[in-house]
């Protein structure tokens, strides 16, 4: 440490633009903020590690230069110097070193190269480019005729990485196409099945990279779950805990699905200025009545007996008898699924489902969410609170009105077309929604909500368009069409021939 002082200069580029912005400067134990009207400020006690990091929520920040001198007028070399810079509050924050000191009139300017730039965009590629998993995240046991494969992330909730997905494909087919094979077991390690794709891990390499590095997540994520969709053999799902986003889409659409007591199913998607994708315009919309535009719109919470009620699982099996139901899954010598029908029958029961049930309201779901548009749906639950004094639809309301009003749009169309359409034109639809979601050119919300809601965790996501009347049908026409984006291309889903009666997703 000497006595000196140091410029930071911190401009961030976003959308393809730079601009300076408010940031924070930590070292040791000195905390200085930037505001937004002077991105200049000093620093005593310069050390030769800074710490720089950022409460953006979702751009990549650059330090372009930064400028120290001592005090005293004196000259003193740093050219080893180490600037430590991680790329916003993330996940796995990445450290940056500008390893490039240049000494001109007593001051010392670190400048990072372009190179640099660009290695950590490449850096967003290769984990795209790698199918292996880290750290065994997908473990696979063999038993007899039986596969089983279980999600191994608990402390992120078993959420998905490009990684995983790439190698859960590859699993199911190779398994699929294995005589020796009669039947696929799917399970999370801990309190979760999967509460979804890894979101932050998504925008880290859209940041890092292009949009393109998460329409590359997308595609072989619905290439996964219409593989699950059509798949010959008999997939068992077992959700002993959080289901979510993509966590549905890697188990919803496979043949059977055993809720517990410890199931909690969501798609909380409209909130994070997402819209409920990975099939779920197909499984939804063939819910009883409204009841799926309900749970894609309001993002509520089912537990285990709702979800067997509604049919989004197949079964209920209380946690204590997994273990022995596994087992005797794992006995069979077939892929009949009558016969292991039969055998998760055995360990299933008919739960009780609680008397605040948002099932128990399929009459005011109905009556409600059946209406053409989402400010009808609201205006028809606004009347329901008038005739009659229901908590639920209060929180109803709130939940709408919280939500983006982009994504509400986006999901209500989605999901209706979703009743008129296979499994396959729901992906192929849900990933040009995608894409422009990503792509950020109609609305940011998807990033304004990761801000809001993961990263600086004030739940106040400041959308825009803000009101709902402010989002035209034209508007929500593009993001259902083709993308004018030069080397881009529609979901191209793999064929598949042969495929008995229940291969076919069903409800």
């Amino acid at each position: 440490m000497c006595d000196s002082v140091i410029y930071v200069r911190i401009q961030c580029k976003k959308w393809g633009t730079y601009f300076c912005t408010s940031f924070h400067v930590f070292i040791k134990s000195i905390n200085v903020e930037a505001s937004q009207n002077n991105n200049q400020h000093k620093l005593e006690n310069f050390s030769t590690t800074i710490l720089c990091t950022t409460r953006s929520h979702s751009e990549l920040w650059l330090v372009e230069e930064v400028t120290c001198a001592q005090s005293s007028g004196t000259r003193t070399t740093h050219t080893n110097s180490q600037f430590t810079i991680p790329l916003a509050q993330r996940e796995r924050e990445r450290e940056r070193f500008i390893r490039t000191a240049i000494n001109t009139n007593s001051q010392f300017t670190f400048t990072l190269a372009g190179r640099e730039r660009e290695r950590e965009r490449e850096r967003g590629m290769d984990a795209l480019n790698s199918t292996k998993p880290d750290d065994h995240q997908i473990l696979v046991e063999e038993k007899l005729s039986a596969r089983i494969l279980t999600l191994n992330r608990p402390k992120q909730l078993n959420a998905l990485l490009f990684q995983m997905i790439s190698r859960l494909l590859e699993l199911f087919i190779a398994y699929e196409e294995d005589s020796n094979v009669k039947l696929v077991i799917v399970k999370g390690k801990g309190r979760a099945f999967c509460a979804g794709g890894d979101v932050a891990a998504t925008i880290r390499d859209i940041n890092e990279g292009t949009w393109r590095l998460g329409a590359k997540f997308y595609w072989k994520q619905f290439t996964l779950n219409y593989t699950l969709a059509t798949y010959r053999k008999p997939q068992v799902s077992i959700l002993n805990g959080i289901v979510m986003g993509g966590g549905a889409g890697a188990s919803i659409h496979g043949r059977f699905r055993v809720a517990t007591e410890n199931s909690v199913f969501a798609m909380p998607e409209t909130a994070l200025g997402l819209f409920p994708d990975v099939g779920a315009s197909y499984f939804l919309s063939r819910l009883p009545g409204f009841f799926g535009e309900y749970l894609g719109l309001t993002g509520t919470r089912l537990d285990g007996a709702e979800m067997l009620v509604c049919g989004l699982a197949t079964h209920f099996v209380p946690s204590e008898r997994l273990s022995l139901l596994e087992e005797a899954l794992c006995k069979l010598d077939s892929s009949d699924p009558t016969i292991i029908s039969a055998v998760i029958n055995e360990y299933s029961k008919q739960p009780y489902m609680k008397e605040k049930s948002a099932y128990h309201r399929l009459n005011v779901i109905d009556r409600c969410f059946s209406r053409r548009t989402v400010e009808e749906i609201i205006s028809a639950l606004e009347r329901e609170a008038l005739n009659k004094k229901d908590d639920w639809i209060s929180k109803t309301i709130q939940s709408l009105k919280r939500a983006s009003p982009t994504s509400l749009k986006i999901s209500l169309r989605s999901i209706r077309q979703g009743r008129l359409q296979g499994v396959g034109q729901c992906l192929v639809r849900e990933y040009r929604i995608a894409c422009h979601v990503m792509q950020g050119k109609l609305s940011r919300d998807l990033f304004e909500g990761f801000r809001a809601i993961l990263l600086d965790k004030d739940k106040n996501p400041k959308w825009e368009p803000s009101k709902l009347e402010l989002v035209s049908d034209d508007m929500v026409d593009s993001y259902f069409s083709m993308m004018d984006d030069e080397g881009w291309e529609d979901l191209k889903l793999p064929a598949r021939f042969n495929l008995p009666a229940y291969a076919i997703a069903k409800l």
